[in-house]
């Protein structure tokens, strides 16, 4: 498929200041606060591994922020996806 961006947001974790490096361990306030920083750079969809949410709900980030929240304050289309390639490749495609 021609004409597709994909790009990667680095989110610096506040909630715990430490060197955390686990996706589980981000809160959707954080992703947020490091989305609205790219600006136009974020795009159309933003594209969520669902090991961001919580079970057994898996639509609440650690911070008790929901997907509809979350997609409020970003602005744009949400996707949770499975932490697969093959899964990202089908959101990004679909």
């Amino acid at each position: 498929m021609e004409n597709v961006d994909v790009n990667v947001c680095t989110v610096h974790n506040r909630f715990f200041e430490g060197g955390i490096n686990v996706a589980g361990l981000l809160t959707g306030r954080d992703i947020v606060e490091n989305l609205r920083a790219m600006g136009d750079e974020v795009g159309e969809r933003v594209l969520i591994p669902a090991i961001m949410l919580r079970d057994p709900n898996r639509d609440v980030f650690l911070d008790d922020m929901t997907i509809e929240q979350f997609q409020s304050e970003v602005g744009r289309q949400v996707c949770v996806v499975e932490r697969t390639p093959t899964a990202a490749a089908q959101a990004i495609f679909a």
